[in-house]
């Protein structure tokens, strides 16, 4: 390994990495209320990236609470990230490093509460997958475990579902293939449980969950 090096001074949280195809890593982060990345080249002499200046993609009115990154096989690279507000968002560069408008992806909203754990994943269709929970600001627990997909490459959604209810968090996604999906979470601490979910058919139908 390489010696460790500063590359962000000040408050900075939530990192996620991504390399694309054309030999760039990307590292996202927050910044309390702003979403920000830098990039370099994957190929570096010496141990040492030249890491670009920080870059801000979207500037929010409440902190972001997890973000995750992905390209997929066209080189689109696609960010996903949370808020402390309950929204879940999509933005993706168009592989010219031109960025889109972040858009809101998810429907289902309840007041007082906060997204976490938002991850992207994409099957051999090129199609997006994306998991997160929502909690409640006042209460212990969780309000569930979601799942949304999309078939065009994040220009429109559909398939939002509640896959567990409350005490149900923090998941994560994988694909194999052109239409298995599955998807693991925690339960709360007073239930100390992991869970997991499958998809067959790219999101359309699930099994029960099974611990």
């Amino acid at each position: 390994w390489s010696e460790s090096y500063d590359l962000l001074y000040g408050y900075s949280h939530l990192p996620s990495l991504s390399i694309t195809r054309d030999g760039r890593i990307f590292l996202f982060y927050a910044e309390h209320t702003n979403l920000k990345y830098l990039y370099a080249n994957a190929f570096f002499p010496n141990g040492i990236h030249d890491w670009s200046e920080p870059i801000s993609l979207d500037f929010l009115g409440t902190d972001v609470t997890f973000i995750d990154s992905i390209e997929d096989q066209d080189g689109y690279l696609h960010v996903v990230y949370s808020t402390l507000d309950g929204y879940v968002y999509h933005i993706v560069n168009d592989g010219l490093d031109q960025w889109n408008v972040p858009v809101q992806i998810n429907i289902e909203h309840m007041e007082n509460t906060t997204a976490e754990s938002v991850h992207i994943a994409i099957d051999d269709l090129n199609r997006l997958h994306v998991v997160w929970s929502l909690s409640n600001y006042y209460q212990s627990g969780s309000h569930g475990v979601y799942y949304i997909r999309s078939d065009d490459g994040g220009q429109t959604w559909s398939g939002e579902r509640q896959l567990a209810g409350r005490y149900n968090l923090e998941p994560n996604i994988a694909t194999i293939g052109e239409g298995e999906i599955f998807i693991v979470w925690n339960t709360n601490v007073n239930l100390s449980m992991r869970k997991t979910q499958s998809s067959w058919d790219g999101g359309i139908t699930w099994s029960r969950e099974e611990i």
